[in-house]
């Protein structure tokens, strides 16, 4: 059971850059992620082993807690049954991911870095092909991926892979994983997602204070080199991009422009949402309506998401409670990652860090591929800094020759 695991966590991690759609709302992850699920039962005690048991304690909370307020609510609220269990699907797909990813960062972690780097080429490869041919696959003529249209989704993904890549050549010292962060930034400028663009700016900042605090002399190195290579990414992507940039940028600018539109859009909706959760009780706030709560009271028949914010969400259909087991839960991951390997423990953070704020304008950890991608790099990493700390290697990431050895000796 243990390696079905390891390998359906690798195919579940590389599907999510490619996607491909079985149905109108299925798509071959959402399978390997209920193959998985049956899995994860026979592999919890070492998964509780390797993250130290409050991750996955708070986890499996968590999911409780929302399952159980949901059907609490169900006489209050009366939210569609079906619309509840497509929300908690979510929920689960979620922690799955997390836990095989876990286990596949730990089992097999050459597998896992091998299975990030394929993903990373996947969206660097397409992003290329798009502009060197000028087929677009986004909304309104912009970047998108490979079985995503949308710009903050297609934003977020391009995000994680930025730091994904940046891990990867901090780890390897491979200046072609720098290279790839360098190509990717201008992606991301590509799919114009504003709430991707500004969690780059604010992760890039609190980046260079993460370094200055680590005083690690090898990320101080990393960030010198990041320096030089963007110099170097912005005279190549520069001559690629050259016939779609002036174009690129009037984009941009419009987008950018629009802002203030779509924050008065959000301010309103979300007003008129505390306003409805107020009429029926205001003790909502701390239990939460319940999964699907806001569709019904929106009299929305969708299954979509649309309060555009992660907190806001939290706050509505699973209180603060829920609120408070769902920070609980990924803040004892980083904590845990942290204690294994404080490196790694670095870029986790930065990922959540962005995520986070991307979370303020959407339900970022609940939309499909960001969401699938974020838990199953996280996951990872928590695995990968377990085996790190049972390898000795507290301190100093190993060369690739030593993680090709944890993988033959595993």
């Amino acid at each position: 059971m243990g390696r079905l695991a390891a390998w359906l966590g690798a195919l579940a991690l590389v599907s999510v850059y490619i996607s491909p759609r079985l149905g109108a709302h299925v798509t071959a992850t959402d399978l390997l992620l209920v193959l998985a699920a049956l899995v994860v039962p026979f592999v919890l005690p070492r998964l509780w082993r390797i993250s130290g048991g409050l991750p996955v304690l708070l986890g499996i909370a968590f999911l409780v807690y929302a399952f159980l307020v949901t059907v609490a609510m169900y006489p209050i609220i009366g939210t569609s049954v079906v619309r509840s269990s497509l929300f908690g699907a979510r929920l689960i797909e979620a922690f799955v991911m997390f836990a095989i990813a876990v286990y596949l960062g730990y089992t097999r972690p050459r597998l896992f870095l091998s299975a990030v780097g394929l993903g990373a080429g996947i969206v660097i490869v397409y992003g290329l092909f798009q502009i060197v041919t000028g087929r677009f696959s986004g909304y309104y003529g912009y970047i998108g991926l490979l079985g995503e249209r949308g710009p903050s989704q297609a934003g977020a993904v391009i995000y994680l892979t930025f730091v994904s890549l940046l891990f990867l050549g901090y780890l390897f010292r491979r200046g072609m994983f720098t290279l790839g962060a360098v190509l990717v930034i201008f992606l991301l400028v590509g799919t114009i997602s504003r709430t991707a663009l500004v969690a780059l700016v604010a992760v890039s900042t609190v980046g260079l204070v993460v370094v200055w605090l680590a005083g690690s002399r090898r990320l101080a190195w990393y960030q010198h080199r990041i320096t030089l290579l963007l110099f170097l990414g912005v005279l190549i992507s520069g001559a690629a991009a050259i016939q779609f940039l002036p174009d690129l940028m009037d984009r941009v600018a419009h987008r950018a422009s629009a802002s203030d539109s779509g924050i008065s859009i959000r301010m309103a909706k979300w007003q008129g949402q505390i306003d409805q959760l107020n009429a029926v009780s205001p003790l909502l706030w701390l239990s939460g309506a319940g999964l699907g709560s806001y569709q019904h009271l929106a009299q929305k028949e969708t299954t979509r998401l649309g309060l555009d914010s992660q907190y806001m969400w939290l706050m509505m259909e699973v209180g603060v409670v829920g609120a408070l087991l769902w920070l609980g839960w990924l803040g004892t991951i980083i904590l845990r990652i942290y204690r294994c390997n404080p490196q790694i423990g670095h870029f986790a953070f930065l990922m959540l860090f962005g995520m986070l704020v991307m979370g303020i304008t959407h339900e970022i950890f609940l939309v499909g591929k960001p969401s699938m991608l974020f838990f199953a790099l996280l996951g990872g990493a928590l695995g990968l800094a377990a085996q790190m700390r049972e390898a000795g290697q507290h301190h100093e990431l190993s060369p690739l020759r030593r993680v090709s050895g944890w993988g033959r000796s595993v």
